[in-house]
């Protein structure tokens, strides 16, 4: 399933589009086309959005005095354009302004989460804001919480794995242990990247 989410910050409007697609019966079930509805008929759309709009967008803000923040964290002078955050990942955040008339209606946020049988849910998300430094990471966790207390994003779920071997070592065991070293490191390597 593909679930889209479109939230204008300058106008009071939120999009869900959602494709289902069916690979076997228990995707499309009834009960999984209910449960969606039931979801989306329970979000409280405009609690939501007064939130996001006190953290992103103002109506009077003066364009020509607009800071954003660079993937580096430093504060960018934003003359007559607009914040944007992108991520792909929820992870990692590309940061920057973005000049004006790029967009005609550029204030709002966009989330795709795509559920793919046999693997985990995976979101991307991508905002415009007018306020000062709404793109810095801070309030990007923010918007990420608000989203996520309200199942609109999955929540992000890192996990680590770490192995620890204890050995006694003679000589006649060193020629083992130099080939369980690598053996290991590949194995710690497939599990990251897996």
């Amino acid at each position: 399933m593909t679930n889209t989410t479109l939230i204008w910050l300058n106008r009071v409007q939120v999009e869900r589009i959602f494709q289902i697609f069916c690979f076997n019966k228990s995707e499309c079930d009834k009960n999984t086309i209910n449960r969606t509805y039931i979801d989306v008929r329970n979000l409280e759309y405009a609690e939501l959005w007064a939130h996001l709009v006190t953290r992103l967008y103002d109506s009077r803000s003066e364009p020509n005095k607009l800071t954003c923040t660079n993937d580096q964290d430093a504060s960018v002078s934003c003359s007559e354009g607009f914040c944007q955050l992108i991520s792909n990942d929820l992870l990692t955040f590309s940061r920057t302004c973005v000049p004006k008339g790029t967009m005609s209606n550029p204030y709002g946020i966009i989330l795709e989460s795509k559920t793919i049988p046999g693997k985990d849910i995976e979101s991307s998300i991508m905002y415009t804001c007018n306020r000062p430094m709404c793109n810095s990471l801070t309030m990007a966790n923010e918007i990420l919480h608000l989203l996520q207390i309200r199942e609109l994003l999955s929540p992000i779920i890192v996990t680590t794995t770490t192995s620890t071997t204890t050995t006694e070592s003679s000589s006649a065991d060193m020629k083992k242990q130099l080939f369980y070293i690598p053996l290991i490191f590949v194995l710690i390597i497939m599990t990251i990247f897996a």
